[in-house]
């Protein structure tokens, strides 16, 4: 399983204390209606908070943007995350990311994965792609064959990739939000996916299924575990 930031969804209940962000902008996080408590970027949207990790004594968090911690409490914004190599007209939608452990994708051991929606400015397309970082996390680099899995959808995106030690191999988990259904892949190497299964619609379908989710919680009293799938819904 993953270390969460992406282990389970850590909801960062970030704060404050100015998110130890570093400026001469001497109005930036005293704004009157700047939250306290929980991490808020100095400017633009967060988005999807789906990429949590602790790598390397550090907690990571990944959404539309990039932040670091030690404790949980105070984050300091990662700059220049952006993803190197990027083609033009493509952007980046949510993903997660993994730590390596054992260099399964050839970028070294402990290298950092990063699974995100690339979406073709053109087409409206949305595919899942892979990028790798070797310097902790602070700058990934676009993978030259993406995208790794393609369906030729515009309803595709938001990859959850978690390691399954039972099977030995990775899951990746990507919403077909308008089919309201959640796709499952498996791989041995981050960059080559077999398709698995999918599961939906169920439950409340009206809505789009987005940044699904896979993790194991405890039985009480019983001493298993049970797989949960949580798909939030826009």
């Amino acid at each position: 399983m993953r270390n969460i930031l992406f282990t389970t969804l850590v909801l960062i209940s970030f704060t404050a204390a100015y998110a130890g962000i570093h400026s001469t902008d001497t109005t930036l996080y005293h704004e009157k209606y700047r939250p306290r408590v929980h991490f808020t970027p100095a400017h633009r949207w967060i988005g999807d908070p789906c990429g949590t990790i602790v790598h390397d004594g550090r907690y990571l968090a990944y959404s539309w943007g990039a932040a670091e911690s030690e404790d949980l409490v105070h984050w300091k914004e990662i700059n220049g995350h952006a993803i190197q190599g990027l083609p033009p007209r493509i952007s980046t939608f949510t993903g997660s990311v993994v730590v390596d452990r054992n260099n399964s994708a050839g970028y070294g051991s402990d290298a950092l994965i990063a699974a995100f929606t690339s979406f073709d400015e053109d087409s409206k397309k949305q595919s899942q792609s892979i990028a790798f970082s070797r310097d902790g996390g602070t700058t990934f680099t676009y993978y030259d064959l993406n995208p790794v899995i393609d369906i030729w959808s515009t309803e595709f995106r938001d990859p959850t990739v978690i390691r399954d030690e039972q099977s030995g191999r990775w899951i990746m988990l990507v919403a077909k939000a308008l089919e309201k259904k959640i796709a499952f892949y498996g791989s041995d190497d981050l960059k080559h996916w077999t398709w698995l299964s999918e599961f939906g619609p169920m439950g409340d379908s009206e809505r789009s299924w987005e940044c699904p989710d896979l993790f194991q919680l405890p039985v009480e009293g019983s001493g298993e575990k049970k797989w949960v799938l949580s798909r939030p819904f826009l």
